[in-house]
């Protein structure tokens, strides 16, 4: 999926941990490497995200698009 998407990271949920609730439970899809993430605030999860994002950035060329 991600070649198909051309996208370097993928976060997928687990809708019954993040549909209405406070937490939600993801996991971080990269061409080399998944990283599943215990259920926790849906802050702590966006901010683990962007983490994550940072990283990744600050490694990419000056052409890299974001979407």
């Amino acid at each position: 999926k991600l070649a198909a998407k051309n996208a370097d990271l993928i976060v997928l949920n687990t809708p019954d941990a993040g549909i209405g609730g406070d937490t939600n439970q993801v996991t971080l899809v990269e061409s080399k490497s998944t990283v599943e993430l215990p259920e926790t605030s849906k802050r702590e999860v966006a901010e683990r995200i962007l983490d994550r994002f940072a990283t990744a950035f600050t490694r990419l060329p000056q052409q890299a698009v974001v979407v």
